[in-house]
């Protein structure tokens, strides 16, 4: 069944429903409205009737989760996006740093003034993918 065939029968069940019929429906009767098993749906198509499911209907996720058998993160990521919530750091450009600047990053290590890159960071005032570096080599020599 095509993806747009699957989005006309929910879109037909839905309709006809009111919020608390929407609450007492269960897999089985899904099942029978649409004519087919989630389990038999590509995830693709999945996450896109999720989509719908929320945005047109209303359904709550768990409710989303139960109808499609979908586990609660992936109904997540269908509706808000792909990306997690989590923001990734991005690394700057690593710079060279000048002779003076890696003495005084050598005396801060052996003096236990900088016990990790951050450290170096904060004293320094350098970039951190540079402070890992020069932190590395400082401690593997």
């Amino acid at each position: 069944m095509s993806l747009e065939e699957l989005i006309s029968k929910i879109r037909e069940l839905f309709e006809n429903l009111e919020s608390n019929e929407i609450r007492e429906l269960t897999r089985s009767n899904f099942v029978k409205a649409i004519g087919v098993n989630p389990l038999n749906i590509p995830s693709n198509y999945k996450r896109e009737l999720a989509r719908i499911l929320y945005y047109e209907f209303n359904v709550p996720y768990r409710k989303i989760c139960e109808l499609l058998a979908m586990s609660m993160r992936d109904v997540f990521r269908a509706i808000r996006g792909e990306s997690s919530g989590r923001k990734v750091a991005k690394r700057g450009k690593v710079i060279e740093i000048d002779v003076e600047l890696q003495a005084k990053a050598i005396e801060l290590v052996r003096s236990g003034e900088a016990r990790n890159p951050n450290d170096l960071v904060l004293k320094l005032k350098i970039p951190l993918g540079s402070a890992e570096q020069l932190f590395s080599k400082i401690v593997e020599n």
